[in-house]
């Protein structure tokens, strides 16, 4: 019996909203101050897609993503379960970082 092939598609809704298994949240990169000006810190930039994921999960998705060791750099993933209660239709949610966005170029 062949399996269902997956479908991936691009669309503005609202995250609350959105049909589908697992959303996919680009999520932009930050430094930090840190007590070694040498060794900034980085995390992720908690801001749009990432803000209105964040009020939308019962999970503190800043602490969550630290945490976990997700900083948003350029390739990190973070797999989140959407847990029974929370007001989102998907089943999972992908955080993929990426990166600073100075860093941006057409090439990454």
């Amino acid at each position: 019996m062949p399996s269902a092939k997956p479908t991936v598609s691009v669309a503005a809704h609202a995250l609350a909203d959105a049909p589908a298994k697992v959303l996919i949240v680009p999520v932009w990169q930050v430094k930090e101050a840190s007590e070694d000006p040498k060794k900034p810190k980085s995390t992720v930039r908690a801001e749009g897609r990432f803000a209105e994921l964040d009020a939308l999960l019962a999970a503190d998705l800043k602490a969550l993503a630290k945490d976990e060791g997700f900083d948003a750099s350029v390739g990190k993933l973070l797999s989140i379960r959407v847990a029974q209660g929370d007001t989102l239709k998907a089943e999972r949610v992908l955080l993929v970082g990426l990166g600073l966005p100075e860093k941006l170029t057409p090439f990454r």
